[in-house]
């Protein structure tokens, strides 16, 4: 009776014993599966990730459009979108010169921007603004300038003098506004006349950006 008894234990110990082996190999089995699965899940993640940033990196890409303004003496006044152009480019797109047109004033060799105006005048209208003084002039982006000219000649240069420039004229430079214009004209009365034009950058609403954007069409 006891060998039967001590048969019957070492057959419930094996049992366990098999029974633990099994879990053991189920729990094993388990963890590379749901590891394998993890990593799957990650290279995926990864995957999308990339692909999202290169999505947004040809939208971005596509952003970079520039869209240049035309007027007066063109075949074919109107917006026109110009990267990477020139001038002479844009008058090209827009069908040419009218007869009576002139590029006396014009730099065709000037690289484009975004919002840029472009204004081809008529020999005759040119004539006549040179001999008024007109500042119709300074609101052309293609106008040639002559930074080495004195502010006795800013006007017909179509440079704007920052320190004698009414509001008016101010807000024809691209990205100012009558409130942004109207700070210059307190700056320079509450500090005096700006030195150089880099002085522009401490008035309030003046930054690097927009700076850069009119530098070429100021003086002082």
């Amino acid at each position: 009776m006891d060998d039967i008894i001590e048969w019957i234990k070492d057959q419930i110990l094996l049992i366990v014993v098999v029974l633990l082996c099994v879990v053991a190999i189920g729990i094993s089995i388990y963890s590379v599966y749901f590891t394998n699965r993890e990593n799957k899940k990650l290279v995926n993640s990864l995957n999308k990730q990339s692909q999202t940033t290169e999505v947004i990196a040809n939208v971005t890409e596509d952003d970079k459009k520039t869209y240049v303004d035309i007027k007066g003496a063109i075949q074919n006044p109107g917006v026109y979108e110009c990267n990477n152009c020139l001038v002479k480019d844009v008058i090209d797109l827009a069908g040419g010169l009218t007869k009576d047109a002139t590029t006396k004033n014009i730099n065709l060799s000037k690289q484009v921007c975004n919002e840029m105006v472009v204004i081809i005048n008529t020999k005759n209208e040119l004539k006549k603004l040179e001999q008024t003084n007109s500042a119709n002039v300074i609101n052309n982006a293609a106008q040639i300038t002559d930074k080495n000219s004195n502010s006795n000649n800013n006007q017909t240069s179509g440079l704007i003098n920052i320190n004698s420039a009414d509001i008016n004229t101010l807000i024809t430079l691209n990205g100012i506004g009558e409130a942004k214009a109207q700070s210059i004209i307190d700056y320079r009365n509450a500090n005096g006349p700006f030195k150089t034009i880099e002085d522009l950058l401490n008035v309030d609403g003046i930054g690097e950006a927009l700076f850069a954007k009119i530098k070429d069409y100021i003086t002082v």
